[in-house]
């Protein structure tokens, strides 16, 4: 970038857009859930938090309730009981679920994790409670969802409510927008499928949908290096088994068929699609503008990622502004500074060092540039 000069090439303008679409998501997005996490005030849980299981996020927004309403009277001897009640019952039922999912949950460390926090709610919190103990667990309780918790995101097979009306809501996204887009009419057609069941050309209309859409998904993720070969052969699997009982259809379709495939969606989605969330190649946005799905929940960063993202979309409609041009290196290098600084401190659990020699590497990149 240090090497641009104005007007800056459009192919200087793409590659630069590619890079740092990818780059927020598979490098950025390594340090997600690994450096401290900002405690709110008010202790209030929002979706920031979310492990994506019903009940787990649940009794998550009490233990926050709770913990806050306890801050607030300190000297309320049943709401301290109350606190541990409600946190042991949480650990037990959270234990069961992880323990089964085994090692890829991590399943050990966390157990141990809840074991020493649950000793000092027990022997270290005494009425009245000290702000020490209520900021030690209010911070406890943020850092160990986000960097604790969010490991058995997607690992842990649950229950999902199928929705009513059945279509497709935010807490279907994989932040894919093909893939997003393509899952909204597998929903509505099997929706309408309910209300004429009798429509073969609908049925056979659903049908393809659902074929192109897996094709497509298989495609990518059949691509992706970190997206594990046994959930790529289970998932293909599963889209082959869902097709088998399609493709034996003929109209009316039962309603029980309806009932199956509402809720087979519903589950795969949840429990098998939100596996490759992170691991697939990303799509370049155009216009240029930041989305949440590239959110990595630490608001500085955040923050300056908006910015990197509306800088190169106004150099790429102006690559003859050599003062843009040297803004942009500005504000990459002052965010590299930061954003080093944060994950090297990490160290590697956040991959610092392979991390920093991407930014190495594109900085070369952009100080080389030259406009137009």
């Amino acid at each position: 970038m240090r090497g641009l000069s104005t007007p800056v090439s459009q192919k200087w303008i793409d590659f630069a857009k590619y890079w740092l679409t990818q780059h927020i998501h598979n490098t950025d997005f390594r340090y997600k859930d690994k450096m401290p996490h900002h405690v709110a005030d008010p202790y209030v849980w929002d979706e920031s938090y979310q492990v994506y299981h019903t009940r787990l996020d649940d009794e998550h927004v009490i233990l926050f309730n709770l913990m806050q309403e306890l801050g607030e009277n300190p000297d309320d001897v049943d709401l301290l009981n109350k606190n541990r009640d409600v946190y042991r019952d949480h650990f037990d039922y959270e234990e069961k679920q992880f323990m089964a999912c085994g090692e890829p949950c991590d399943a050990d460390a966390h157990k141990k994790k809840h074991d020493i926090f649950f000793k000092t709610l027990t022997w270290g919190a005494v009425v009245p409670i000290t702000e020490e103990i209520t900021e030690f667990v209010k911070n406890w309780l943020a850092q160990h969802i986000k960097n604790t918790d969010f490991d058995y995101r997607g690992k842990m097979p649950e229950i999902f409510a199928v929705p009513e009306p059945y279509k497709w809501d935010r807490s279907f996204a994989v932040f894919y927008p093909d893939m997003d887009n393509e899952h909204k009419p597998l929903f509505t057609c099997v929706a309408d499928l309910e209300k004429t069941p009798e429509d073969a050309t609908l049925l056979a209309s659903c049908l393809k949908s659902y074929v192109d859409h897996f094709v497509h998904e298989q495609k990518l993720f059949l691509e992706s290096a970190t997206y594990a070969d046994v959930d790529k052969y289970q998932h293909i699997n599963k889209h082959n088994a869902f097709l088998a009982t399609m493709r034996g259809l003929s109209t009316p379709v039962s309603q029980k068929w309806i009932d199956f495939a509402k809720n087979w969606l519903t589950q795969h989605i949840h429990n098998t699609d939100f596996r490759y969330k992170d691991k697939m190649p990303h799509h370049v946005a155009d216009p240029y503008v930041w989305d949440e799905s590239y959110q990595v929940y630490h608001t500085r960063l955040d923050d300056e990622h908006v910015i990197l993202f509306n800088l190169m979309q106004e150099l790429g409609e102006n690559p003859d502004d050599v003062d843009l041009l040297n803004k942009n290196r500005d504000v990459y290098r002052d965010h590299f500074d930061y954003e080093e600084k944060q994950f090297m401190a990490c160290g590697e659990p956040c991959d610092a060092d392979a991390h920093k020699k991407k930014h190495d590497i594109f900085f070369k990149t952009l100080t080389w540039v030259t406009n137009p």
